[in-house]
């Protein structure tokens, strides 16, 4: 199966929300499962993190995902199907998820970035490629 969201739509909204933050073009819909996550990570580095540093991090990774990043499509919350990705950065292998949807009021298109986080199992991608949860590849 191959991804339902086109990779470089997903990146344009990522990028839109860098340039200009006032464009809600990206929803944290699961903060816990994004910012938070990578905030816990590099506290555990020992590195300092922020929710606006986190916010960042997560959509430059996002920016640098590849088609051959992706590992699946499955159905979140049960009504709306989400493209899951997989990505080692930082020596940290990520679980990525998000869907692309729109503003019932405004009817404009917004990406949500669902899941940012350290994956708790291995993933193996499209391509072949197995992301092992050291942060290996294999």
């Amino acid at each position: 199966m191959a991804a339902i969201y086109d990779l470089n739509k997903v990146k344009a909204h990522a990028k839109q929300a860098l340039d200009d933050p006032t464009i809600e073009s990206v929803w944290f819909s699961a903060p816990k499962k994004s910012i938070f996550s990578v905030i816990d990570e590099f506290q555990l580095k020992g590195q300092s993190m922020d929710p606006l540093r986190a916010k960042i991090y997560i959509l430059d990774s996002i920016i640098g995902l590849q088609d051959s990043d992706y590992y699946a499509t499955h159905t979140q919350w049960g009504t709306i199907f989400a493209d899951w990705y997989g990505i080692v950065r930082d020596q940290i292998p990520w679980y990525v998820k998000f869907f692309l949807d729109k503003d019932t009021v405004t009817d404009r298109e917004f990406l949500d970035q669902v899941s940012f986080h350290r994956t708790d199992r291995d993933i193996k991608l499209a391509n072949g490629l197995l992301i092992k949860t050291d942060g290996s590849i294999q």
